[in-house]
């Protein structure tokens, strides 16, 4: 229940930040009131239990982004050999993973792509410096928040 105050907080607090547009209110779902225009956006999301995570997609989708679940990092490469390179890509990844030769961004780069990648985890570990620069969290809200940043609604 406290996640979802904080995104709908949060959703109000964007919705100043973009013209024209209305308040949300906890009762209604975000793509009816809060039209961000992410319907341009591609959202890669990587984790190997989908099912962890379908709450989060969910906004994704509601705010008007194309959500496609991957279960592996050699999945989520080959989905962008396909589809083109995508606008995000959330991650599950550990942080024991981090500083191995073999994560996210190394296998994109080898394929010319250099997506922005949000790892969305269990737990951060602020003693493990996170892949390329990216960002971590445990938070649903600032999920939402560093998502929204990346993707940069349309208007």
């Amino acid at each position: 229940a406290d996640d979802k105050i904080k995104i709908f907080l949060l959703a109000d607090e964007l919705t100043n930040m973009i013209p024209g547009a209305q308040p949300t209110r906890a009762i209604a779902p975000p793509r009816a009131t809060f039209p961000l225009g992410l319907n341009t956006r591609r959202v890669l999301w990587v984790d190997d239990h989908p099912e962890w995570t379908r709450m989060e997609r969910r906004w994704f989708e509601e705010l008007g982004a194309d959500v496609t679940p991957v279960f592996s990092d050699e999945e989520a490469v080959d989905e962008s050999k396909l589809q083109g390179e995508p606008h995000l890509v959330v991650s599950d990844i550990v942080p024991e993973e981090w500083e191995n030769d073999t994560h996210l961004a190394v296998r994109f780069a080898a394929v010319g792509m250099q997506p922005p990648i949000l790892y969305y985890v269990g737990w951060v570990d602020r003693g493990k410096s996170i892949p390329d620069g990216g960002v971590a969290t445990s938070d649903p809200a600032d999920l939402l928040r560093e998502a929204l940043q990346i993707l940069k609604p349309a208007h």
